[in-house]
This record gives structure tokens, sequence and C-alpha cells, in this order.
């Protein structure tokens, strides 16, 4: 007669390990025998192992959003500690926060009917300075901590642009308040030109416009710092973002090329950089006359694609050796520059220095064809090649001139 078990899966490897009673094991062996008991051990073995795999299986699938939830986890601890340990300098640095020294509430009415009965606004109130001012030492702070790993990093900036708001909207009740916002400008400007502060165009920009265009007003910036500040404003857009900052829409970033001191500092970087390439280019024009030996064709099994199309293009347009094509780049990046600096205020020094890139294309003229007749049928070929590469050269170079007299 076939005895059913009932034996959950837990119980029984609760009861196996010996953890649990001995209950439901001494009922199998009463009302089962051997043989069923066995099966029941080899049933419960396999359901054990497919059980295992599935737990496998689901952690492989899941494993990337277990670790992105412990590392939230971990990252909500920490900013958790950081809020604690901040809320602990609120409310016990009195020499930083000078709670104390607020005035007692004087109003009779409760929580509930405050905004109806108090005659003063809460945006006047007493204690509208020492919450603004606690609000953007906190955002300040988070930001420095947390800005080089969080995700949320512009969300962290613009908190801090808006604790500055804060501030200015109650820049004339701040007097009591001067050394503790000191020393968090301090901190914020140190920041803001680490190597931490990764900030974008616009971030930039607005640190900039904060702390130098409006240092003037309400805030006690240090002047060693803001001028710090101010260089590496420049040397970041000029060195490395210019063309991003010079396309962009964006109305700050409009502004800020817009402005005078920017158009003066833009001139002196594109006139020291043309002054750089001139010399550069009469380098190449002086070169060796070994290095006028056309370099061996490109080949699929020396370079990729990309390099193979632009290195054909190049034969096409009579740059047929390493020096001229150095000469041509040249040139096409001081077309640039010039452009730049015609753009923005240098046309009288842009109309010169194009006339003297004209004369260095015209200097860099292929010689005219030899009338010279080859020894060889080799001769002849090479003959043949050479100048269709100097007649090709010199297209190039007047079509250049061309574009620069237009």
């Amino acid at each position: 007669m076939a005895i059913e078990l009932q034996l959950d899966l837990p119980a029984a490897a609760m009861t196996i390990n010996g953890l649990g009673d001995c209950t439901e094991t001494l009922k199998l062996f009463r009302e089962c025998s051997l043989e069923q008991v066995r099966d029941y051990d080899l049933e419960l073995a396999s359901k054990i192992d497919k059980t295992k795999e599935k737990f496998r299986e689901e952690l492989r699938t899941h494993y990337k959003d277990v670790l992105k939830v412990t590392g939230e986890v971990d990252r909500l601890h920490r900013e958790l500690k950081s809020g604690d340990a901040l809320f602990m300098d609120l409310c016990f640095k009195d020499d930083l926060f000078k709670l104390t020294k607020l005035p007692e509430f004087q109003g009779t009415a409760d929580v509930g009917t405050l905004g109806a009965s108090s005659s003063t606004p809460f945006s006047e109130a007493p204690s509208q300075p020492v919450l603004a001012v606690s609000q953007w030492v906190l955002a300040v702070s988070d930001m420095i901590s947390r800005f080089a790993t969080s995700y949320s990093s512009s969300k962290l900036f613009d908190s801090v642009m808006q604790g500055f708001d804060g501030l200015k909207s109650v820049q004339d009740r701040l007097e009591g308040y001067r050394e503790v916002i000191r020393n968090k400008c301090d901190a914020f400007l140190r920041f803001a030109c680490s190597p931490e502060a990764s900030f974008s165009i616009s971030q930039r920009i607005q640190v900039y416009n904060l702390a130098v265009v409006e240092s003037d007003r309400h805030l006690p910036w240090d002047p060693d710092l803001v001028s710090k500040l101010e260089q590496q404003t420049f040397d970041f857009i000029l060195q490395n973002h210019l063309d991003d900052t010079l396309r962009s829409n964006d109305e700050l970033i409009s502004s800020f090329v817009a402005a005078e001191q920017f158009k003066q500092k833009l001139s002196s970087k594109l006139k020291a950089d043309i002054s750089t390439q001139l010399v550069r280019l009469d380098g190449i024009l002086d070169a060796r006359q070994e290095d006028l030996i056309p370099s061996d064709l490109p080949t699929l099994s020396t370079t990729g694609i990309q390099e193979l199309v632009q290195d054909s293009q190049y034969y096409c347009m009579g740059l047929v050796t390493d020096r001229q094509v150095e000469w041509y780049k040249a040139i096409v990046y001081l077309i640039d520059l010039i452009e730049k600096l015609e753009r923005y205020g240098g046309e009288s020094l842009a109309k010169e220095l194009r006339e003297e890139l004209i004369g260095n294309l015209q200097k860099g003229c292929a010689a005219a064809r030899s009338d010279e007749k080859p020894a060889s049928i080799r001769g002849l070929v090479s003959k043949i090649m050479d100048d269709f590469n100097r007649e090709s050269f010199n297209r190039t170079i007047q079509s250049t001139i061309q574009s620069l007299t237009a």
C-alpha cells in the first residue's frame, strides 16, 4: 500500500541537517518502508539540487542588479552618516552657526495659523538668515565631499547655486555670519580649482560669474583664489573646449563668449597660436631636400580603412610626401585660427595675416616641370608621376589661395 508523504522541503532540510526536532523524521520511519524512505531521500536530494541550481541561475541573471542595490545601500549609508555629521555640527558648533543668538519667537499663533495671523512674512522673519546660511553650508559641504563619486553631481551643483541665491536674498542681514561665509567661500573656490571639480563648461561659467563678475557684491571672496579660478576657467575653455564653447547655443555660454574680457583673452590666444604656426610653417618649408622623397603608397596591410582613405585623398591633392602633408595641415589650422580671429574682433590683424599666409602658400608652390628627357622607361614613368603630383599640388595651393581672397 502506497503511503503519501506530506513533508515540506524546508522542514525536511532542517531535519536532515539536525537543526529541528525529529518528529517528522520519526513519523517517516514509522509509517514508510525502507524503500519508500530511500525514494523520499532521493526525491528530496533532487529538489534541493534543483533549488540550488535555480538560485544560482537567478543570481547570475540578476548579479548586476544585486551589485547596484548593494552600492546604493552603501552610498545611502555614507550619505546618512554625512548628513548626521553635518546636523551635529549645526546643533553643537554654535561658534560657527550662532543659533543661540537668534531672538526668542514672540508669535502667539499656532503652527496651523502662523501664515494667517503673523504680521511679518516668513521671508522677513529673524530666522531666515540662519536658515539660508545653514542650507548653503550643507549644500557646499555635500558637493565637496560627494561630487567626484556621485551619480547626481549636477543636482549637488544646482543645490549649491540655489544656496548662493538664498544668501543673496538676505545679503543685508549676514553680518553676524561673515566668518562662516568667508571660510565656506574659500573652501568652495579651492574645490572649484581642484582636479576633483570635473565641472562642465556651463558650470564653470556659473562659478566664474559668481566669483569674478559679481565679486564686489555681498560675498567675501578671497582675491587670490578668485584670480586662480579666473585663470583656470579661461585655460579650461581656450585650451580644451574652445570649439564647443563657440558653437554652443546655450544662453549662459553665449553671454560669456560675447563678454569683452573673453574676446580679449581669445584674441591673445589666437595671436600666439598663429605666430607659433607661422614659425612652424617656415620650418616645414625650409626642410632638407631629402625630405621631399615620396613615401611608399599606403596599403590595407599597413593601415586601417580610415587612414587609407585619408592618405589617398592627400595623394589626389598632390601631397605625396610627409613634409607636404604636414605643411598642408598647418595651412588648414592657420586658416581656422585666422577666421576665428576675424570673427572675434581682430579684423585688421586677420587681414594682414591672410596676406602673409598667401605669401607662404605661393612660396610653397612646387617648381615647374623640367624639359629634360628621361634616359629610360622607368625614368619616363617617374617623370610623368612627378609632373602629375606637382600639378595636383599646385592646384591645391591655388584653390586655397582663392578661398583666402574670396
